[in-house]
């Protein structure tokens, strides 16, 4: 049975060089758009997928939902060094 692939990038964000660009960034920029976006994404993807799995016959959804059930997950680093969480507001 074919997988689900699952893949997640890492890479380095650079942040701006000023103090208000900084405090901006992780006030506001950084919970929005890199947290809360991907969070509503995948709930508004979700429930598109569910209301497409209804629509069609018992049966058929039966057989997607047996073929889906294992997901692989792939993660690439592409940061030069470990420090993804590292805290840059110094």
């Amino acid at each position: 049975m074919p997988k689900e692939i699952l893949q997640i990038t890492l890479t380095k964000q650079k942040t701006p060089k000023s103090k208000l660009g900084k405090w901006l960034f992780w006030k506001i920029y950084f919970p929005v758009w890199k947290v809360w976006r991907p969070k509503m994404l995948a709930k508004f993807y979700w429930f598109m997928s569910n209301l497409m799995l209804f629509l069609i016959p018992k049966k058929e959804r039966d057989a997607l939902l047996k073929e889906f059930e294992e997901i692989e997950v792939h993660v690439k680093d592409e940061t030069k060094e470990n420090e993804i969480f590292k805290d840059k507001r110094n």
